[in-house]
């Protein structure tokens, strides 16, 4: 069976209408600037020294990498909140267990990671820890009188909320985290770690929600609730089954909460007649995988609505600054403007 995984996110199913806006993306690193905000502040003592760094054109991986080596510590001891796009320049933290000893010297990090501050703290940083993640994007090669239609759609987005796709880039270069898995599914070959056990599970996972969100979408009741849909506070793990009440109705007007699912239990009838063989046959092996591994369900909002938007208008350039929560993704916002020739990676044009 074969995918190809960048025709397949470009047909992913877009809430508003078709729009006739195009804009280039991501040719300079400062184009695509995003920071981490933590749920908490550092104790300022502890055996955890957290660094708050900024690393251009590097992935979040390689950066935990480069601590361990100046620490002469394991991969294991570095602790971060999420992983960064690479493309980009990103102010993320980092945490190094450096029990009973002093910081090392960091003159020897590489010149793209740049040490912003340091404080420290008495438990590692992990996923639990970011509050949300602020997006400053460039968007250039606009016309001038397309200005109009450009704000009247980021106001339906800023008020309305866009579909909460899992980013291309979860799924590795050109897809490779779903070809992998799909090897593993037909015992031809299996993970090397449990990192990359993990990271292809996770990219299962993810594959199954984009498709089953977007079927909703394509259909127009990715807002709409169904008896026994799951509805999940903002900003919360917190979750309940909708039975028609006109109080979940009225909440999800205001976006104080949104539908859930985790886009698994795909069943034969749900597939029938889609007119997608190949998605189909890679969506039953995927949910046969993740039942063989036990992989637990997580639920996830089938909406995002950006916070603290801001656009600004020069030239040819348009400048977007907007927050998401933790496990969002700014491409899942910048595709309902129009039509983004991303540069920085091989997956070069998010279709409309």
């Amino acid at each position: 069976m074969f995918l190809d995984i960048s025709d397949w996110y470009d047909s992913l199913a877009k809430a508003y209408a078709p729009s006739n806006l195009s804009f280039s993306f991501k040719s300079r690193p400062e184009d695509f600037m995003v920071s981490e905000q933590l749920c908490f502040d550092p104790d300022g003592e502890g055996e955890h020294y957290f660094l708050l760094i900024d690393k251009t054109g590097a992935n979040t991986e390689w950066v935990a990498r480069q601590l361990a080596r100046i620490a002469d510590c394991s991969v294991r001891d570095i602790g971060y909140a999420g992983l960064k796009d690479r493309h980009g320049i990103c102010r993320q933290w980092f945490s190094m267990y450096l029990p009973g000893q002093p910081l090392p010297s960091l003159d020897s990090l590489p010149s793209d990671i740049k040490v912003v501050s340091i404080t420290q703290h008495k438990k590692k940083l992990k996923h639990a820890g970011l509050k949300h993640n602020e997006f400053s994007v460039v968007l250039r090669g606009m016309k001038n009188d397309s200005l109009n239609e450009l704000e009247r759609r980021w106001d339906t987005i800023r008020e309305n909320g866009v579909p909460n796709y899992y980013g291309y880039q979860r799924f590795g270069r050109e897809g490779g985290n779903i070809t992998k898995a799909l090897r593993w599914k037909n015992a031809k070959t299996r993970p090397r770690s449990r990192q990359e056990s993990s990271m292809v599970l996770s990219s299962a996972r993810s594959y199954l929600f984009n498709r089953s969100l977007s079927t909703r979408v394509d259909r127009g009741d990715w807002l709409v609730p169904h008896q026994s849909d799951l509805i999940i506070f903002d900003g919360s793990g917190s979750c309940y089954a909708y039975q028609g009440d006109s109080d979940t109705l009225d909440r999800l007007r205001l976006g104080q909460v949104h539908i859930a699912s985790d886009g698994r239990s795909l069943s034969s009838d749900s597939l029938e007649g889609s007119g997608r063989d190949d998605e189909d046959a890679v969506s039953v092996c995927l949910e046969q995988l993740l039942v063989k591994q036990r992989v637990a369900s997580t639920n996830r909002p089938l909406r995002v609505i950006p916070k603290s938007c801001q656009l600004t208008f020069k030239n040819d350039e348009v400048q977007l600054r907007f927050q998401l929560p933790p496990g969002s993704y700014a491409t899942a916002v910048l595709r309902e403007l129009g039509q983004i020739n991303d540069q920085s990676t091989e997956l070069s044009t998010l279709n409309q």
